[in-house]
């Protein structure tokens, strides 16, 4: 046995999920904190050039974890036992990740040289796709799945703060806004280098596979990587659009929103992460599984039901608290962002959790294409009547579709 693990769930989960909430305090506490002085430093255009990189920056991110959030993470829990075994997956999957690289800067390139709306932003997008390279090799899977969050932890927290520091000390003007970027680019490059060097201690020396081994972690993850691409097309095209037809000022005020509300939704992944290799490990009864899965379900829904009383009654306090009077518009916008939070509990109970662990991926994936689809139809066509308001429109359509698809197929498969 390669590692000693707790055999009480409990004990794993709640440890688990304290050093996550630890490593989300670092990525989005700490933006959190630091994002009146950005918003107000930078100003509203600016700020809304941030956040428009970001979001390409997170697409990005996706196309290099290529599943392995779930997919891997599952495999790890289920391979932990055999360090001959886990080595060999922890190759085979770096040197996948390491292929597509070449792809991701030639996809860049021709974006940043081929579009207008961007040509004041091509440095930004750069800057952002080098920190999102980084960020997607991160084999944050690896320790998610040994159940071994205190490593994820205490390199976010070291070095974002140093990123953050950064941002303090030399942001002082519109004209640095690209300090932002490089600052989070630089921890991301920091924190992948300390993971791989502890996982190196723990499964040994990373050395690269044949090209066929690669081609089978494209295979096994392929649908694990469209259950979480699916999603980030619809939501990157609805906002690359609310890019081309509204003006600076008014995506400056969305970005103010939906900063906001991404913090928030981000507060659901120490909980999500802790508890999906527990549910997936090959170890636990059904019986186990459906009685943990019952907990964590209802826990889940209660946190959802109190971020959506934060955002819904107090959206204009937090507005005017994070970014100032200049965003008051933005207010409005994360009252409507609220209603989809304890939506996206259920979802992420139903779907990431007992559909995944049961290797439903291939069902779940249909789910979240059926669901971006009609989500993003939703959008374009209230677009004209609501503005950038039609985009958390579509997410609720969005969350409710997805949880609609995988009670439908419960309640008939029990019956049959």
């Amino acid at each position: 046995m390669i590692l000693k693990h707790s055999n009480n769930p409990k004990i794993s989960f709640f440890k688990n999920s304290f050093y996550l909430y630890l490593s989300h305090f670092a990525d989005y506490f700490f933006s959190l904190l630091f994002l009146p002085f950005i918003a107000k430093t930078v100003g509203v255009i600016e700020f809304g050039k941030i956040g428009l990189v970001q979001t390409y920056a997170v697409f990005i991110v996706l196309i290099l974890e290529f599943g392995s959030s779930m997919v891997a993470t599952r495999q790890i829990s289920r391979l932990k036992k055999s360090k001959k075994k886990l080595r060999f997956f922890i190759n085979t999957i770096t040197t996948f990740k390491i292929c597509i690289i070449p792809l991701i800067l030639f996809i860049t390139l021709a974006l940043v040289l081929t579009l207008p709306a961007i040509a004041d932003s091509q440095f930004y997008f750069l800057i952002a796709a080098l920190g999102a390279i980084f960020q997607g090799l991160s084999p944050t899977w690896f320790f998610s799945g040994i159940e071994k969050m205190k490593k994820i932890a205490i390199s976010k927290i070291i070095f974002r703060f140093l990123g953050f520091i950064s941002i303090l000390i030399f942001v002082r003007s519109s004209n640095d806004a690209w300090i932002v970027l490089i600052s989070f680019s630089g921890s991301s490059l920091f924190i992948c280098l300390y993971l791989y060097y502890q996982m190196k201690k723990i499964a040994g020396i990373f050395s690269f596979v044949s090209p066929k081994y690669a081609i089978s972690i494209f295979k096994e993850s392929l649908h694990g990587f469209l259950i979480t691409i699916f999603p980030v097309i619809y939501q990157n095209f609805s906002i690359f659009y609310l890019s081309l037809t509204i003006s600076p000022l008014q995506l400056g005020v969305f970005y103010g929103a939906n900063k906001i509300y991404k913090a928030f939704n981000a507060l659901y992944g120490p909980l999500s992460i802790s508890f999906f290799p527990i549910i997936s490990s090959s170890s636990s009864s059904f019986e186990q599984k459906v009685g943990l899965y019952k907990k964590y379900f209802y826990l889940i829904f209660t946190v959802g039901l109190i971020f959506f009383g934060i955002n819904y009654f107090l959206s204009e306090k937090i507005i005017f608290l994070l970014l100032g009077s200049s965003f008051k518009s933005s207010a409005q916008v994360l009252t409507l962002f609220s209603f989809t939070l304890p939506l996206t509990a259920v979802s992420n109970s139903l779907g990431r959790q007992w559909l995944m662990a049961n290797n439903k991926d291939v069902f779940y994936s249909m789910t979240q294409l059926v669901s971006s689809i009609i989500a993003l139809i939703i959008f374009i066509f209230s677009f004209n009547h609501f503005g950038y308001k039609a985009y958390p429109i579509s997410l609720i359509i969005f969350e409710l579709t997805s949880i609609f698809i995988i009670a439908f197929l419960y309640i008939k498969t029990k019956k049959e």
